[in-house]
């Protein structure tokens, strides 16, 4: 060989094929013509191993051996606040099994970066399905009781998900984007709410889940047949979310389960007195009620069934495989008769409110809208008034004040020691008035002036949580929810519907103890970050959340 001969290059390897996803036949069951998909829930144990871990695993096996009965398990994510093993790591053992899993993923101990982490790692392990929640607050942890996160809600996560399997911005990956994911999105919604504002700020965040990445929704549990009917009527009237599947909860009780519930113990889950009273009757039974128990929720699925839900989403303490045969089957012989059901499973809260007017034929509903104006809004809420012109009168885009408060904030910017005069002058005012946290990302004029950081359990700026009890904070609940007074506030002037049609607000750590006046009026806050908003009605874009 001639050593001053050039050395061959040695060939490029050939471009990586792109990644093609296995079926996600949960979607497939779900989305299909007729479609009627069952998903069941399972609540992973505490540890690595053990019974308590393995029964997932043999449960699954069982959903192998028959084809066609469970089209989905579901995990959830430290369900309660209590720890337990990651659903992730059972999620991927069910995957390799070959039955698709939905991981319940939570918002209430990971901040964003963690989220995408875990979103890259749920693609990596071959999990499609994913169920966006917010989540409930932490009750324990490892020497003290956790810190609660939720940096993000469920509404961000829609849409970071969403995103994802559009490939994020990333300039360090080919391409400029980071590859695409495939999640299939679903939300939660809670139809069982006693009070107007507790309900329609629900709805109005289902709007937004659906707006900004959901693809199908689960309801919460509950126990009357108008709720279950109020919710697929709703739904199936609205433009935006007529085509999105819906599945109802079917929650197998017991006495016990019962009690817990009746007590607010369940954060959003509801059982009255009048329930639990009959489930205290079923208890009396050898079994302990268990086969009535299993019959009753036989019942309500026949009644989803019925009224055209597009599934059923099953769980229950201590349920087995078979009980969930036996359930499954019986809801079969009772689908003629759902209508009787119906109307026996009415366990309504005292003088809770219903979206629609009652049908006395069916004793469900017509497709009638209550005339909630004429239920009044509750008070003159005349310091929302007082702080509402006040804003329109200074911190309006386009009028004169504007433009001066504009001009004046970027001179007092560029002095560091007029800055933090700034600073500290807002900090104490807006302590005394609306008990600010300094975040320097404000979103008072996004929730009718009530601060979000301070009177909010969960610092939620998208929406409610569900897990509000008689319009009571889930984590306070000396205190009323923050989003029952917003809209109540909003509904006083007429404009409760903000609500519904607000943009995604995400809050920005950078600004964290620093003036929100200067950064708003500087355009450094979420007021002026834009995101991805339709077009509304005659082509006009919807306004950024200070412009009311």
């Amino acid at each position: 060989m001639d050593a001053s001969a050039p050395a061959k290059k040695p060939k490029a390897a050939p471009p990586e094929p792109p990644y093609v996803p296995p079926p996600n036949r949960f979607k497939e069951a779900l989305t299909a013509p007729d479609a009627f998909a069952v998903s069941f829930e399972l609540v992973p144990g505490r540890g690595p191993r053990g019974k308590n871990v393995e029964w997932v695993i043999d449960f699954a096996h069982k959903v192998q051996k028959h084809p066609g009965l469970i089209d989905c398990v579901s995990l959830t994510d430290n369900v309660g606040g209590n720890v337990r093993i990651s659903p992730d790591v059972l999620g991927h053992e069910l995957a390799e099994m070959g039955i698709d899993a939905m991981i319940h993923f939570s918002c209430k101990d990971k901040n964003r970066n963690f989220v995408v982490s875990r979103a890259f790692q749920l693609e990596r392990l071959g999990i499609r399905n994913i169920l966006c929640l917010t989540g409930d607050a932490p009750l324990e942890g490892y020497k003290g009781q956790a810190k609660p996160t939720f940096d993000l809600d469920s509404v961000v996560l829609s849409q970071l998900l969403r995103d994802l399997n559009e490939g994020l911005p990333d300039k360090r990956s080919p391409g400029g984007r980071t590859p695409r994911t495939h999640f299939y999105n679903g939300a939660v919604v809670s139809p069982f709410k006693r009070r107007e504002a507790e309900l329609m700020t629900q709805y109005y965040k289902l709007h937004r889940k659906v707006r900004f990445g959901a693809e199908f929704v689960v309801s919460q549990l509950g126990y009357d047949s108008r709720k279950v009917d109020e919710l697929i009527r709703y739904m199936r009237g609205q433009p935006d979310l007529k085509q999105v599947p819906l599945m109802g909860n079917v929650y197998v009780l017991s006495r016990p389960v019962a009690a817990a519930m009746h007590k607010n113990l369940v954060p959003g889950c509801v059982v009255t007195k009048q329930l639990l009273g009959r489930c205290e009757d079923w208890a009396q039974a050898k079994d302990k009620g268990k086969r009535r128990f299993l019959e009753f929720a036989a019942q309500q699925l026949a009644i989803l069934r019925g009224l055209g839900y597009q599934g059923a989403h099953i769980g229950g303490f201590n349920v087995g495989f078979d009980d969930v045969k036996y359930l499954i089957e019986v809801s079969r012989d009772l689908e003629e008769d759902w209508r009787t059901f119906a109307r026996e499973i009415q366990f309504a809260q005292e003088g809770e409110f219903y979206y629609f007017e009652r049908d006395a034929e069916s004793a469900l509903n017509t497709d009638t809208p209550v005339n909630r104006a004429a239920l009044g809004a509750g008070g003159l809420h005349l310091n929302f008034r007082i702080t509402d012109f006040l804003h329109h009168s200074v911190f309006e885009p386009g009028t004169k004040t504007f433009e001066a408060a504009q001009g004046l904030a970027k001179e007092l910017d560029q002095s560091p020691l007029l800055r933090r005069l700034v600073e500290v002058g807002e900090k104490y005012a807006k302590q005394v008035t609306n008990d600010c946290r300094e975040c320097g990302d404000c979103s008072l004029p996004d929730l009718a002036f009530l601060c979000p950081e301070s009177q909010c359990g969960k610092f939620l700026r998208n929406g409610p949580c569900g897990g509000t009890a008689q319009g009571q904070c889930e984590v306070h609940p000396e205190i009323e929810c923050i989003y029952v007074r917003a809209y109540e506030r909003l509904k006083a002037v007429g404009r409760e519907e903000w609500l519904r049609d607000m943009p995604l607000i995400t809050r920005d750590w950078a600004l964290d103890h620093s003036s929100s006046w200067l950064n708003y009026f500087l355009g450094r806050d979420h007021q002026h970050v834009k995101t991805p908003w339709p077009q509304a009605e005659g082509g006009a874009e919807a306004q950024p959340s200070g412009a009311h």
